[in-house]
C-alpha cells in the first residue's frame, strides 16, 4: 500500500543487501561519522535514554549544519547551503564544540559530559 502510493509520486525503492554495506556509499559514510562523534563524546560512559537522545539530537544538528557547496570568495555573501535548509528552510546554527582530551574528561562530571 505504501509502496504503491510512493510509486505514484515517482519514488523508487532501492535496497542495500544486508551483507554489503559498501553499496550505501554516502549513507554509510554519514553513519560512520555519527558513530565516531558519539564514541568521542560518550567514551565508556553509560547514558540514560534522555541523555542519549540529547546527544543524538546534537549530532544530528551538527551533521545537518555542514556545508553542501563551497563558500564563495565574496566577503559580502553570507549565505551557505546546508542540509538544514532542506529540513527547516534555514541553517540550524550548530557550532561543533571542541573535543575534551581524555585527561581532562576524567575530571568532568557525567552531567557536564552530556
Amino acid at each position: 500500500m505504501v509502496q504503491d502510493s510512493l510509486a505514484n509520486s515517482g519514488i523508487k525503492w532501492k535496497f542495500i543487501p544486508p551483507s554489503a554495506p559498501h553499496f550505501g556509499g554516502m549513507l554509510e559514510s554519514n553513519i560512520k561519522s555519527a558513530k565516531s562523534l558519539m564514541k568521542k563524546a560518550v567514551g565508556t560512559q553509560s547514558l540514560t535514554y534522555e541523555e542519549l537522545f540529547t546527544l543524538a539530537t546534537e549530532i544530528e544538528a551538527c551533521k545537518n549544519s555542514r556545508l553542501l557547496l563551497p563558500i564563495t570568495g565574496d566577503p559580502e555573501d553570507l549565505h551557505v547551503s546546508t542540509p538544514g535548509h532542506a529540513l527547516v528552510g534555514r541553517t540550524l546554527e550548530q557550532i561543533p564544540r571542541a573535543i575534551t582530551p581524555d585527561k581532562e574528561l576524567k575530571k568532568v562530571t557525567h552531567w557536564s559530559l552530556v
